[in-house]
């Protein structure tokens, strides 16, 4: 298993998990289009498009597609739609209410509670986004990149996703869940 993330956070936690879980993978802090790595037999994304130019998305899966083997599988979960609205203010204020309370709970001190809701909510009031990924723009990247969608599937989240994502506010958010494979 090779796990590539440009994120040290995310690099740094896998790390660990590897480490605790006895698993043998690598773990690298890069591009995956940097990596020396071809013939695999999966690339796994989740939720990478948003965060990226129409172009940095084709050249994204352009960088799956010449790492996968041929009929290696791309598995990725995005979120696909014609437009991406901002979070709205109460949903912030909602994140940040339950935040507060977490933390008040694990006996933080009242001043450390407000700044670091603060930043939180500075956080998630900001829009990382780079735009919409409508499935139109996604089909022809796959189709681009040399990738056959095998399965496109709309699922809404009904639970809590991750650990950043605070119950009943990402409810009704649907994501496609995607599988293509590379043409032989």
């Amino acid at each position: 298993l090779l796990l590539v993330d440009r994120c040290l956070t995310t690099v740094t936690l896998n790390r660990r998990f590897a480490e605790i879980s006895g698993m043998d993978f690598t773990v690298c802090q890069g591009q995956l289009d940097a990596i020396d790595a071809d013939s695999v037999d999966a690339v796994v994304t989740h939720n990478v498009m948003g965060f990226n130019s129409d172009a940095d998305r084709a050249a994204i899966l352009k960088s799956a597609a010449k790492t996968l083997r041929p009929g290696g599988r791309l598995l990725s979960i995005e979120f696909l739609a014609e437009t991406r609205p901002p979070r709205k203010p109460d949903q912030t204020a909602l994140l940040q209410t339950g935040f507060e309370e977490r933390l008040r709970q694990r006996g933080m001190d009242e001043d450390v509670v407000l700044a670091l809701s603060a930043a939180a909510g500075a956080y998630w009031s900001t829009d990382l986004s780079k735009g919409a990924y409508p499935e139109s723009r996604l089909r022809a990247h796959l189709d681009a990149a040399g990738l056959h969608l095998c399965d496109l599937s709309y699922r809404g989240d009904s639970e809590r996703a991750s650990p950043r994502t605070q119950p009943g506010v990402a409810k009704g958010r649907t994501h496609a869940y995607i599988v293509a494979e590379r043409r032989i």
